[in-house]
């Protein structure tokens, strides 16, 4: 008989693009209603490997991470998902975003964005909801496939994913 992980869980956060704090701010504060009090917020990083979103949203991108106290299962990816979508939604200017908010989660061994986007490397969750599985942490740092997108192949992020991480290992201490 094999021992199952009956509740796997991750640390649930947003990967969230703006033009400006503003946005952020009344995103992140929105995002901490819905999935409880944030835990970390990163520092803004300019978002420039690459142009894919200058025709939406224009120049001078920034991103920040915020993550939450509590813990999820994986499967979370998809009501957040649905969640993040509705939220750009109310952001929206002019028929484009202003706010692109990316769920994602990390656990000991990876990080996972959700997606809307199918692809090779991609899984199906549900309700049009793919996980993307973006990097593996192996030797005390997060290592890119072929397809992790630019900006988190760099290690820009990885200070930050790394403490996201942390409070994860902590968080699941105190649950013990």
């Amino acid at each position: 008989m094999h021992k199952r992980e009956l509740n796997p869980v991750a640390k649930l956060f947003f990967a969230a693009l703006y033009r400006d704090g503003v946005d952020f701010e009344r995103a992140a504060a929105m995002l901490s209603e819905r999935f409880g009090p944030a835990d970390f917020v990163s520092r803004p990083f300019d978002f420039d490997e690459t142009d894919y979103y200058r025709s939406e949203m224009g120049d001078g991108l920034k991103r920040s991470f915020i993550s939450f106290e509590g813990l999820v299962s994986p499967s979370a990816l998809v009501p957040a998902k649905l969640f993040a979508e509705e939220a750009e939604a109310l952001f929206s200017r002019g028929g484009g975003r202003a706010v692109n908010l990316d769920p994602g989660y990390v656990d000991f061994a990876k990080v996972v964005l959700a997606s809307f986007k199918a692809a090779p490397h991609k899984l199906y969750l549900s309700d049009g909801v793919y996980a993307d599985l973006t990097l593996l942490y192996s030797k005390g740092a997060f290592r890119p496939f072929d397809w992790t997108f630019p900006d988190f192949r760099s290690d820009r992020y990885h200070a930050s994913l790394l403490k996201m991480r942390d409070l994860y290992k902590e968080r699941l201490r105190k649950n013990v």
